[in-house]
């Protein structure tokens, strides 16, 4: 999402606004992700310990 951000190009083609809007989302989306607890997780957590 960085080098998007710093994207001339892609803010020339498709806007600031659109640009942002997609950063912002996939910024929400990963944070979203890295706050579930997969069920390989949860096995993987128990058996190291």
């Amino acid at each position: 999402t960085e080098t998007m951000a710093k994207s001339k190009m892609l803010r020339a083609a498709f806007g600031d606004a659109v640009v942002d809007h997609y950063i912002h989302t996939a910024q929400w989306e990963q944070l979203e992700y890295d706050r579930r607890i997969t069920d390989w997780e949860l096995k993987r957590g128990f058996e190291r310990y």
